[in-house]
């Protein structure tokens, strides 16, 4: 008798094979082991057969009942029968209702018993089947339907399932439900062992690919020519092969002609050929016009190959499809003749995306909403990552295929290595100065042995170099890994890894090799599998780190496109950070980072700015990720300081040794200020409120000067924010000095506000928050006249944003109320202009509530571009008086936004000249400087009349460029050249001195255009 142990036999000795010893191996042994065992007793048994279950016990059996009612549930009414069913047995939640139903038959008595009384009284006949007897199991060949003699059956049942008449009996009638389980059963355990019922409800997602192979097959099965090859069906985990052989196997059967399926490597392959022939002799000998056997074995090609010849050799009309993971295009190239090579894309094209959705939500209830839901993150169109990401149920298939594509490619380097006699340890030069003599085998401390890759897990080492950066999305420097597993042969070691199709190799246009893996999603999945969890990741990166290459070390002024490995770590270093794709996974092992940074630059003299920027940032993140720690507020002060200085010192060689690059000092300045506010929250928690003064004050002080240059700048803005708000909150500072805090706060941010690029949503919500804390310290009467006499503007700054803080800025248009409140501020600070002239954040509030008032919109609003503006002259000269009063007090000119405004007033007051400066000017200022990208084309406003309608002009062509794309107009009405587009006009016969048709004049970040009169009036329709 042949027993099957779902949970292993405690007479083994291998722990693989003992049952499971504690709750997470039972689940594992679970998964991986019971569940494909059970799906084979329904294939077994087939509508014909009898399950039979003794001395079960539901609540202490390890097959629990949910999972052996979904075996028999798959079964037709009568088909199990259960012995020794007590009564706990006939209540049991997940039985009764089976034995209801009829599904199952329950007897009291035991199985021994029915057989002995049966036996004595003749109805049953124990003993042995005749060995000739033919069995029940029917296969159809064309017209006719043929018994399979019993013998034979069992004999090739040993290698290969035969795709008999039973497989396509008509699945019974079931509910939606108990569809959606099927299917999900069948997505989870298909990969593993063929689900045949799961074809016949077509749970199976077709791709195109294997919608032509099957017609192709069909076509080579009716014809009469032989077939001089295998077919092999190629591509990497997850493309779907399996399930296409599966697919063809069924739909091949369900055309009547016989089929074998062959599923993994079966023991004792010598003997496989003969049985195999023995079939499909007797199946040609019953009218089969070819045999197809389809093997998703994943064995090297010569094993098919072999086979193929051994039944052709011997007569057999067979068609053999073979599987195999991705081959190397010289291997396609060079064994086109012996074999037909079919690949199996990752890739789904757009209609296979449909198809997709369309086919799953068929079965899977929730699949129509859970695509809705990640249809708009669709970021790839690889099968592989949708399906793990959609249907959890697939996730187990596809750790198991990537793991075991893993284990093929480690074992073909390692022969290929060991066939070009590649060693690792010494490299190419070093042991040739050893080979020549001239370097003692001793001279160091660490010895290599030359066959290390061999007897050593260095095939692992470049898996780990390779794939946790890139599960990240960052590929290797091919000369960084060389060199860090001491490799003697850069090309063979490239083209080894070239040929496994794990690894992807790329040659950029400066000739440097870069590794990566095929997927970052994929590398995910190694990882987990294969290392250790993220301080086994972080230990491969240090690693990496320590073998980094920089060809400049001294000073400052790096090349990142020539410092390739430099340019690596800066990249990986992001990655691993809180900015990285994964967030927080490594936040614990910040502090380890930023220590082998400082180590590079203390001991390697690797001194980039973008890496001292992340060596203190990181220590911080370090100190702030867990607030609760003792041991890390124990040394977060010693931490900071070291960051502080760092950055303090970095900040001063900078500026004083011709550095240009202005944004990394603002950066670095921003981290400053993020350390110092950092250490003053730490301070407080500790009670050290005395050491925190002076760090208050530089570090609004450092923000402003980064303002100063970038209104909108994010990092600063946020920094800001938070810094602010936890210092307000944590310490018991007075209400006033609380209050003048949250002012410059609020209007930094305000200003950024302000600007045409704007800010983000999450600096919004800083400003919401400092709008409650402002509002839970209230400012009494007596305080704002108090800070009146002091000569401080805070107190009307504060009421001018709590009044405009009512005002949605997200409407393209401000309602009646809206307009009052704008008038009620704008009076409120007019009537102490001369007192406010003196602050910028009043005179932007002036500014704001003035022009809200007039227009009835906000100053900036793309979707308010081409507005046309109602002053006559006496709105742009105070318009003129409030820029007049900014530049007295400085910092006007940095602000694009104003300088946008100034800009487009001068030219409404006629001088042209002064306009012409401040365009210029905008159109000098670098993106980094708050004019973020397309925002600068859009034109906010044009020419317009006193009555708020749009100034039309006319002119001629003065000049037009070579490429045709831009050119001048000299205006009739103002004696001057403005810039044109050709096809805004859309006259393609435009030429210098050509009439142009009346246009208004636009106003973007860079000059005044000339702009078609209809674009103005699509956008009054």
């Amino acid at each position: 008798m042949h027993l099957t142990y779902l949970f292993g036999s405690i007479t083994d000795s291998d722990e693989t094979e003992i049952p499971p010893l504690s709750e997470d191996k039972y689940e594992d042994r679970q998964f991986d082991e019971v569940n494909p065992l059970l799906t084979r007793i329904n294939q077994h048994i087939t509508p014909l057969g009898t399950l039979v279950i003794e001395g079960y016990n539901p609540d202490q059996d390890w097959l629990k009942p949910k999972d052996l009612k979904i075996v028999i549930r798959k079964l037709i009414n009568g088909q199990t029968y259960l012995f020794s069913a007590n009564e706990e047995i006939r209540k049991n939640r997940y039985l009764a209702p089976l034995i209801d139903e009829g599904k199952i038959i329950a007897f009291n008595e035991p199985l021994y018993k029915i057989l002995t009384e049966g036996s004595e009284t003749g109805s049953i006949t124990l003993g042995t089947i005749p060995e000739d007897e033919q069995s029940n199991i029917f296969i159809d060949i064309g017209a006719h339907s043929y018994a399979i003699p019993i013998s034979l059956w069992r004999r090739v049942s040993n290698y290969a399932e035969i795709l008999d008449s039973l497989k396509f009996v008509e699945p019974p009638k079931i509910s939606l439900n108990e569809m959606e389980f099927e299917f999900q059963y069948f997505l989870a355990n298909s990969s593993k062992n063929p689900i045949w019922t799961g074809y016949a409800r077509n749970f199976a997602f077709s791709r195109e690919y294997g919608k032509k192979l099957i017609n192709q097959i069909l076509s080579k099965m009716k014809g009469k020519k032989l077939e001089d090859c295998p077919i092999i069906i190629h591509g990497q985990s997850g493309s779907g092969k399996t399930i296409v052989m599966q697919q063809l196997a069924y739909e091949i059967a369900k055309t009547k002609q016989p089929v074998l399926f062959i599923d993994g490597a079966p023991s004792l392959l010598e003997n496989m050929g003969d049985i195999l022939n023995e079939f499909c002799e007797w199946a040609e000998k019953d009218g089969a016009n070819k045999v197809l056997i389809v093997w998703d074995g994943m064995v090297s090609l010569p094993t098919y190959q072999r086979l193929f010849n051994f039944l052709s050799n011997r007569g057999r009309k067979v068609i053999l499809i073979g599987s195999s993971y991705k081959i190397d295009e010289a291997i396609l190239t060079s064994r086109k003749g012996e074999f037909n090579f079919i690949e199996a894309p990752i890739k789904l094209n757009d209609s296979e995306i449909q198809n997709l959705s369309d086919h799953f939500s068929k079965f899977y209830l929730d699949f129509f909403e859970t695509i809705k839901f990640y249809k708009a993150q669709w970021t790839s169109d690889n099968f592989l990552v949708l399906l793990y990401r959609l249907l959890p149920s697939s996730r187990g298939i596809i750790n198991s295929g990537i793991a075991n594509e893993i284990d093929s490619a480690e074992e073909n380097i390692r022969k290929k290595a060991k066939s070009k006699k590649i060693s690792f340890g010494n490299l190419l030069f070093e042991q040739a100065l050893k080979d020549a003599g001239y370097v003692s085998q001793h001279d160091h401390t660490e010895e290599y042995s030359k066959n290390e890759y061999l007897n050593s897990d260095v095939f692992t080492k470049v898996l780990q170099f390779v794939m946790v950066p890139g599960r990240l999305g960052q590929k290797v420097p091919l000369d960084l890994i060389q060199r860090t597993i001491q490799s003697n042969d850069y090309l063979e070691l490239q083209k080894i890894l070239e040929q496994e199709d794990i690894f992807s190799i790329v040659e950029e246009k400066d000739g440097n090799y870069f590794v990566s893996p095929r997927h970052s999603f994929e590398a995910k999945i190694i990882c987990n599998w294969r290392f250790g969890g993220p301080s086994e990741e972080i230990k491969h990166c240090l690693e990496l780190f320590n073998n980094i290459y920089c060809w400049n070390t001294t000073g400052m002024q790096y090349s990142l496109e020539d410092e390739i490995e430099l340019k690596f770590l800066l990249e990986l270093v992001k990655k691993l950070g809180p900015n990285g794709p994964e967030k927080t996974r490594y936040r614990a092992y910040y502090y380890e980072i930023s220590n082998k940074l400082s180590e590079l630059r203390k001991m390697r003299s690797i001194n980039a700015p973008g890496l001292i920027l992340q060596e203190a940032n990181l220590a911080r993140e370090y100190v702030i990720h867990d607030p609760e720690n003792k041991e890390i507020l124990k040394t977060a002060e010693e931490i900071l300081n070291k960051s502080i200085k760092l950055l303090e010192d970095t900040i001063f060689y900078l500026k004083h040794n011709d550095y240009h690059n202005l944004n990394m000092i603002d950066q670095m300045t921003v981290e400053l200020v993020a350390n110092k506010s950092t250490k003053a929250n730490q301070l407080l928690k500790t009670g050290k409120i005395e050491k925190i003064g002076d760090d208050i004050t530089s570090i609004q002080d450092d923000l402003d000067k980064v303002l100063k240059r970038t209104v909108n700048e994010e990092h600063a803005l946020d920094t800001y924010g938070w810094s602010t708000i936890n210092l307000v909150k944590s310490s018991s500072l007075k209400p006033l000095k609380k209050t003048e805090l949250i002012m410059r706060a609020l209007k930094s941010i305000e200003i950024g506000e302000f600007s045409a690029f704007g800010i983000t949503d999450s600096i919004l919500d800083r400003k919401r928050e400092l709008l409650t804390l402002l509002g839970e310290n209230q400012l009494s009467d007596k305080i704002f006249k108090q800070l009146e006499s002091k000569g401080s503007r805070i107190g009307y700054l504060r009421c001018s944003i709590e009044r405009l803080s009512k005002i949605s800025m997200y409407s393209q248009y401000i309602n009646q109320k809206e307009r009052e409140l704008c008038k009620e501020n704008y009076l409120f600070l007019e009537n102490s202009r001369d007192f406010i002239k003196g602050d910028l954040g009043c005179l932007y509030q002036l500014l704001k509530s003035w022009w809200m008032m007039k227009t009835g919109k906000p100053i900036f609003k793309k979707e308010n571009e081409r507005q046309a503006i109602p002053f006559n002259k006496n709105d742009w000269l105070y318009c003129d008086g409030i820029f007049n009063d900014m530049r007295t007090i400085g910092g006007f000119e940095n602000n694009p936004s104003l300088v946008y405004l100034y800009a487009i007033t001068q030219f409404h007051l006629g001088s042209y000249e002064t306009a012409d400066k401040a365009f210029k000017s905008l159109a000098q200022q670098d993106i980094i400087s708050g004019m973020g990208g397309g925002r600068r084309i859009i034109k906010y406003y044009l020419a317009s009349s006193d009555e708020g309608e749009p100034i039309v002009y006319h002119g001629k062509v003065v000049s037009i460029s070579v490429e045709g794309n831009s050119g001048f107009i000299e205006v009739e009405e103002l004696h001057r050249k403005i810039r044109f587009f050709p096809r805004d006009f859309r006259d393609p016969n435009l030429r210098e001195g050509n009439e142009i048709e009346p246009f208004h004049i636009g106003f973007n970040f860079i000059n005044p255009v000339a702009d078609p009169t209809t674009h103005y009036k699509s956008v009054k329709r």
